[in-house]
C-alpha cells in the first residue's frame, strides 16, 4: 500500500495512523512537528503521535474509548481482555440500572394501588 502523507493531513483518523509502518510515523511527526526518538518502537511511536495528534486538535478524543492499535487487537492479548472486562462492567452496570428501574415503577404501582383502594 503506497503512503500519501497528504492524504493524511488532508483527513487524518486512528485507522489511517494505526496502518502507517514506522517510517511513514516518521513523517507524520516530522510534518507536525512532534518530537519523537527513532529508536524507539513502532508501538511507542505511535502512541506518542496519537497523543500528540489529540493534543493538537488534528484527530478526536473519544471519550470513554479507549484506542486500540490492531497490533494490540488480538484476542489472547492483556489488553483485548481487560477491555473485554471494562465492556462487561459497563453491560452489568446498565443491567443494574434497568432492574432498579423497574423495581422502583412496581413500588409506585403498587403504592398507587394501596391509595386507590383506601
Amino acid at each position: 500500500m503506497d503512503f500519501n502523507l497528504e492524504g493524511f493531513i488532508s483527513g487524518p483518523t486512528r485507522g489511517k495512523l494505526d496502518a502507517c509502518s514506522k517510517p511513514q510515523l516518521e513523517l507524520i511527526a516530522g510534518r507536525f512537528d512532534i518530537a519523537i526518538n527513532k529508536q524507539n518502537k513502532k508501538q511507542v511511536i505511535k502512541k506518542q503521535l496519537l497523543a500528540a495528534l489529540i493534543e493538537q486538535e488534528v484527530l478526536s478524543e473519544e471519550v470513554g474509548v479507549e484506542y486500540v492499535s490492531k497490533d494490540e487487537e488480538t484476542e489472547g492479548s492483556p489488553k483485548m481482555a481487560e477491555l473485554q472486562l471494562q465492556l462487561e462492567m459497563r453491560r452489568l452496570t446498565i443491567k443494574e440500572k434497568e432492574i432498579d428501574g423497574n423495581l422502583e415503577i412496581k413500588r409506585f404501582e403498587e403504592e398507587t394501588k394501596r391509595i386507590n383502594c383506601q
